[in-house]
């Protein structure tokens, strides 16, 4: 397999090249936009030829009538029938919109947790790798008798234990990576991500309340159902234009058997005494209030979601903070401090055992708190519809 190494801005882009769902809805904005060009055109006009052989006595001749007709009821139709059809173009862009912000927002995920499970993987690994060289000196201390078989067995423990969760954590690495892969290339076997440092330097400091206000202004898809309502309102216009008399014009050139000719010129009106598009308008204003009524939600729920990620984010960011300040820049020093004292007679196996499993759980916290944080915080910029650093 082969490893190309990206950044998260190169991997979103690449994902926003080849997924199909992006495709699947410019094909829909495309379908719109032939619609609106369907609606845009003017009605064909009718050409009729009437011919007629009469007689009269002993003589004999033909009358005819040619004549052209148009329907004039558009005039007042085709308004609201294109307003429905852009704004429903509108509604589809802002689909679109939404779908490449959520395109965006997997493809950050899998790269975070691809990332520092990675890094994660990489310690727990330097991890095992100590653990069996302690076990292996502990052979050597329990044949020599300087050693319990109580202490001989829990370094074996450890060994063990530390084996289970590298194993569980290449699992998991694992099935990010595919998912990465797959977003990235569409292809999860012939190429790999190759993750690297690209994230926000610093953490940003947000507001609730200035999120919620953001989430409301552009969030893509709250745009595309209040766009959809005017396009619902437009169609209810239109189906009442629809309840108006339809008219039209016919204008054309008669002969006549007595050799009588010219112009002539007829009008048709329909009138809507029993079909006056009740049905239609009565099922467009439906349709228009349920989708008042499903935006009011909507914004109800973006502000919720909203609130409680926000929270969750400040959360998770002031721990990190504390961490930062409380514990080691460097944890590699932990364990070549205790790799030392061992060798120095200062400590013993099962003591050096502990700094080990000290140093796993400080890469566990470490890098699962800088993961959930940028997670946090990618999943803050779905919510809100764009960037927040």
């Amino acid at each position: 397999m082969r490893a190309e190494q990206l950044t998260l801005d190169q991997a979103v882009k690449l994902a926003l090249e080849v997924n199909p769902m992006l495709e699947i809805q410019r094909q829909i904005v495309a379908e719109a936009r032939a619609e609106r060009l369907s609606r845009s055109l003017l009605p064909n006009p009718l050409l009729t030829y009437n011919r007629e052989e009469l007689e009269l006595t002993e003589a004999g001749g033909g009358e005819w009538i040619l004549a052209a007709e148009m329907p004039l009821d558009f005039i007042w139709r085709r308004g609201p029938l294109l307003s429905e059809a852009e704004a429903s173009i509108e509604a589809e862009n802002y689909g679109l919109a939404a779908l490449r912000e959520q395109v965006r927002l997997e493809t950050s995920l899998a790269y975070i947790e691809t990332h520092f499970g990675r890094q994660e993987l990489q310690a727990r690994q330097r991890s095992s790798e100590i653990l069996q060289e302690i076990r292996e000196k502990s052979r050597v201390l329990k044949s020599e008798g300087d050693m319990s078989g109580y202490d001989q067995r829990r370094i074996t423990f450890e060994v063990f234990r530390s084996r289970r969760d590298q194993v569980l954590a290449e699992n998991a690495l694992g099935e990010s990576e595919k998912k990465l892969n797959l977003l990235v290339y569409q292809d999860s076997l012939s190429r790999k991500v190759e993750t690297v440092e690209s994230f926000p330097k610093q953490l940003p400091e947000l507001s609730a309340e200035r999120l919620v206000a953001t989430a409301l202004e552009r969030r893509a898809d709250l745009k595309r159902s209040r766009t959809r309502i005017s396009a619902l309102r437009a169609a209810v216009q239109a189906a009442k234009r629809g309840a108006l008399p339809g008219l039209g014009v016919s204008l054309g050139y008669k002969r006549q058997v007595d050799g009588f000719e010219g112009p002539v010129g007829y009008f048709n009106l329909r009138l809507p005494l029993f079909d006056r598009n009740q049905g239609a308008v009565a099922g467009n204003q439906a349709r228009l209030n349920a989708g008042e009524v499903t935006v009011a939600a909507q914004e109800r729920q973006i502000t919720a979601e909203v609130e409680t990620a926000c929270q969750n984010y400040l959360r998770l960011r002031e721990q990190l903070a504390e961490y930062r300040a409380n514990m080691l820049d460097n944890p590699e020093l932990l364990i070549e401090t205790a790799s030392f004292s061992y060798l120095e007679g200062e400590v013993s196996l099962v003591e050096w055992i502990d700094a080990v499993r000290t140093y796993t759980e400080d890469a566990v916290i470490r890098f699962g708190l800088l993961r959930d944080c940028y997670l946090s915080l990618y999943r803050l910029e779905l919510l809100t519809g764009g960037d927040l650093h």
